[in-house]
C-alpha cells in the first residue's frame, strides 16, 4: 500500500512536469566574427540586448477612441544590437565593437482582447487596449557592416534568415494612452526632427515566445534549434531615447514600408509608432523536469505491473 502512494505520487509529479516542464535561462557562446568556435568566441552569453529602437502598429491608430475588440493589428519592429550580456548583465560584448554591428527585425500580428476608455475631466482621458500576439510571425537577427539608422529607417533588415531567425509562437502586450492638456512632441531625444508632430502620451509592454528555425553557427556556435526566444520590450511614447523611424523594414533587405502616422502620432494617422526597448534570452526545459517525466512513465508502469499481479 505505501509503495502504491508513493508510486503514485511521483506519477502524478512526472505527469505535472511534463504537461508544464520549467523553463530556465541558458547561456550560449557567440562570435561576432563569424569565426564559430575560433578567434573572438564569446562564452556565457546570457542576453541579446537590444539598443532602444522602433515599432510601428499599422492601423494600430484609433483616433482617439480604443480599438475594436477582435481587430487584428500588425506591427513591424526594428533595431540595432545595444550588447550581448551574461545573464547577470554584466557586458561581454558592445554593437560595433571591431565594426562589427548587428541588428534585428521582427514581424507578427496581434489581437485585440480588450479596451477600454476612462473620462479623467476636463477633456482629458486615458485609453487602454491589451492584445493577444498570433503565432507565425517572425523575428531575425543580421550581421551588418555598418549600424541602423534610426531616423531614416535604412540598414535594419537583411537577405534570407541573417544569422538567427525564430517563429513567433505567441505572447500578449498591452498599451495605455493618456491625454491631458497640450500634446508633447513626437521627437524628443535630443534635436526634433520630427517638426510639427505631436503624439498622445503612452506607455506599454510587450511580452514574447518565439522558436529558433535557424542559426548560423559561424556566430552561435552552441544554440540549438527548437531553442525557445523569450522576449520582452517597452513601448513608449513620445520617443525620449532614439529617433522615431521615417521606414521600417518588412523583415527585407530594405526600408520598404512607410511610417505613415499623419502630424498626431495615435490619432490623425493610420498607423502608431513607439520606442522600443527589448532584450532576449533563451530557455530549454529543465533537465530536471525531463527527469521527473521519466520517473513518472517509470512509476505508472510499475503501478500497472503490480495491477495486473493483484488480479
Amino acid at each position: 500500500m505505501k509503495l502504491n502512494k508513493l508510486l503514485t505520487a511521483l506519477a502524478a509529479a512526472g505527469l505535472a512536469a511534463l504537461i508544464g516542464p520549467a523553463q530556465a535561462s541558458i547561456t550560449f557562446q557567440f562570435n561576432p566574427l563569424g569565426g564559430g568556435t575560433g578567434v573572438g568566441l564569446i562564452n556565457g552569453g546570457g542576453l541579446l540586448d537590444q539598443a532602444p529602437g522602433n515599432t510601428n502598429a499599422l492601423n494600430g491608430s484609433g483616433g482617439g477612441a480604443p480599438l475594436a475588440i477582435g481587430s487584428t493589428i500588425k506591427d513591424l519592429y526594428q533595431a540595432n544590437l545595444g550588447s550581448v550580456q551574461a545573464l547577470d548583465t554584466t557586458n561581454l560584448f558592445s554593437n560595433g565593437a571591431g565594426g562589427k554591428f548587428f541588428t534585428f527585425v521582427a514581424s507578427f500580428t496581434e489581437k485585440v482582447v480588450g479596451a477600454s476608455f476612462t473620462s479623467l475631466g476636463g477633456g482629458a482621458f486615458k485609453l487602454n487596449n491589451e492584445f493577444v500576439l498570433d503565432g507565425g510571425g517572425t523575428f531575425k537577427m543580421c550581421a551588418k557592416l555598418a549600424i541602423g539608422n534610426n531616423l531614416t529607417g535604412v540598414g535594419f533588415g537583411c537577405a534570407g534568415p541573417g544569422i538567427l531567425s525564430g517563429r513567433i509562437d505567441g505572447g500578449d502586450s498591452s498599451q495605455t494612452a493618456t491625454v491631458r492638456g497640450a500634446l508633447g512632441a513626437l521627437d524628443q531625444a535630443g534635436i526634433n526632427d520630427w517638426p510639427g508632430v505631436t503624439t498622445l502620451s503612452t506607455i506599454g509592454s510587450a511580452d514574447i515566445i518565439a522558436t529558433v528555425t535557424f542559426v548560423d553557427a559561424a556566430y552561435f556556435p552552441d544554440l540549438r534549434l527548437a531553442s525557445k526566444i523569450a522576449i520582452n520590450s517597452s513601448l513608449i511614447t513620445p520617443y525620449k531615447q532614439v529617433d522615431p523611424s521615417r521606414r521600417f523594414s518588412s523583415g527585407l533587405v530594405t526600408d520598404d514600408t512607410a511610417t505613415a502616422i499623419g502630424p498626431i502620432n495615435g490619432l490623425a494617422g493610420p498607423n502608431f509608432i513607439f520606442q522600443s526597448d527589448a532584450n532576449n534570452s533563451f530557455e530549454i526545459p529543465e533537465p530536471g523536469a525531463l527527469a521527473l517525466g521519466g520517473f513518472a512513465l517509470v512509476g505508472l508502469a510499475l503501478l500497472r505491473s503490480r495491477r495486473k499481479q493483484a488480479a
